[in-house]
């Protein structure tokens, strides 16, 4: 049904018609009954704001204050973060019984403790008759009306239970050669007591200012209201042995005629690719009932929605259609910190030392665990001898016993610490071609010993050390 079919007497039987007597308020009203709701929306402007986006949830009866979804320039500022992905969608809607059309582009990026969005939507109905004051139609002075709404959302994820965003938006409403431009801001948090299963939204929109569509002087606070609207919703998320479905209940309450509405909705899946919506605005003026249906073939979807509203006696289709890319992975701006789990049998033991003295000399003295770097050690253990302990030992034992005899036998020392001239170790010759020694694998504190091992402890026996040596 074409407005331009119609005559002035039946202007109610045309939407855009009627959306222009409501937005611009101006004179009588020449259509029995539309008086009354020219005076609950009178001065209220931009109201091409209040039409539904996203297929998904209009098909779920437009309650999406709390569901994972998009749209959040119209149900909550802090959606994107129940996205848990970065998107693009791009969608088309429109009522051909009254000549809307309304295009709208949106992504948001979710990252680990915050997210940001941006959309663009627009929204025009085409071929309006002009009338003059006295209602005498001049079918060939036809004009438009389009509003164009820019939004950005910012908001902080405190966690995977809560989250709260800020959007700011700029709108440009045009109606034939008038121009009105206003500012507002909108706000919305999310809350998951059950995360997965259930969310809690809550949201307020439209608190700003607008100039005067007659002025050209652009007076901010001289134009018409915005069309403020707050929202607070539920949404559980589950399955039903293999069918998985979603349900969603918001109470929305409407300041342009001060009406509260009920949007209430439900999607099944009976695959996992497959989505079916239905759902209803309850005590909204004009719709009866919402379908929906969706197709996910990742990291494509693609979704669709119709309206059935009625308006006195004539009933039509409102359609909207979309399609979004959904990255596969969340985006992280840090870098990832990835664990390495060492072997035990790999794993270096060191010893604290102390390095404040650069002197050869070790305090035995020390007690252990002073960060001197001298351990207690059972005798014959040699596996948590400090290296500063072991290259002062050799020192000690030739004070003590001041002859070359109190050398060790060779056979007891290790294969690659034997002394004399067969040639250097091989943790030696390591060294000398700049390359680290070897680390056994079977001893985890042998990368601390020296190339030349330390004489064995004194007996316990009390025997001096000559009197072994003889």
């Amino acid at each position: 049904m074409n407005c331009r079919a119609h005559t002035h007497t039946s202007l109610a039987a045309c939407p855009g018609a009627v959306f222009i007597v409501l937005a611009m308020a101006l004179g009588a009203s020449p259509t029995p009954g539309l008086a009354a709701v020219r005076a609950n929306a009178a001065n209220v402007g931009f109201q091409l704001l209040e039409e539904p986006v996203n297929p998904v949830l209009i098909g779920m009866g437009s309650a999406g204050t709390a569901v994972p979804s998009r749209g959040f320039a119209y149900y909550n500022p802090a959606l994107p973060a129940l996205a848990g992905r970065p998107y693009v969608s791009l969608e088309y809607g429109g009522h051909p019984a009254g000549d809307l059309r309304s295009p709208l582009f949106e992504t948001a990026w979710p990252f680990q403790k915050w997210f940001i969005g941006a959309s663009a939507f627009t929204a025009a109905v085409d071929g309006i008759i002009s009338t003059d004051w006295f209602g005498r139609i001049n079918e060939n002075a036809e004009f438009s009306w389009q509003t164009t709404h820019l939004a950005l959302t910012v908001g902080r994820i405190r966690s995977n239970r809560f989250a709260i965003g800020v959007c700011l938006n700029g709108v440009q409403e045009r109606l034939a050669e008038y121009v009105s431009y206003g500012l507002s801001a909108s706000a919305g948090a999310v809350a998951s007591p059950l995360p997965g299963k259930l969310t809690i939204g809550l949201s307020a929109f439209h608190l700003g200012t607008a100039t005067s569509m007659l002025d050209t002087a652009l007076d901010w606070g001289e134009g018409a209201r915005f069309p403020k609207s707050g929202r607070l919703g539920v949404a559980w998320i589950d399955t039903l042995k293999t069918i998985g479905y979603s349900a969603a209940l918001d109470i929305v309450f409407r300041n342009a005629d001060k009406r509260i509405m009920v949007p209430a909705g439900i999607e099944i899946r009976p695959i996992e690719q497959v989505a079916l919506r239905i759902g209803k605005r309850f005590n909204h003026d004009t719709e009866i009932l919402n379908l929906g249906a969706g197709l996910d073939i990742a990291p494509l979807s693609g979704d669709f929605s119709f309206v059935i509203p009625k308006l006195v006696d004539d009933v039509e289709l409102k359609y909207r259609v979309a399609v979004t890319y959904t990255l596969k992975k969340k985006i992280s701006l840090g870098r990832d910190r990835q664990e390495v789990t060492v072997p035990e049998t790999e794993a270096l033991v060191v010893t604290p030392a102390d390095t404040a003295d650069d002197s050869d000399t070790a305090d035995t003295s020390a007690a252990p665990g002073d960060g001197s770097g001298i351990v207690e050690q059972e005798p014959g253990d040699s596996s948590q001898i400090d290296s500063t302990a072991l290259e002062a030992a050799p020192d000690a034992a030739a004070d003590t016993a001041g002859t070359p005899a109190d050398e060790p036998p060779a056979d007891t020392l290790p294969e690659d610490a034997q002394p004399g001239p067969a040639g250097p170790s091989k943790g030696a010759q390591a060294e000398h071609n700049n390359t680290p020694a070897p680390l056994p694998e079977d001893n985890p504190g042998d990368d601390a010993q020296p190339l030349t091992e330390p004489p064995p402890a004194k007996p316990e026996s009390g025997n001096s050390e000559s009197d072994t040596t003889d």
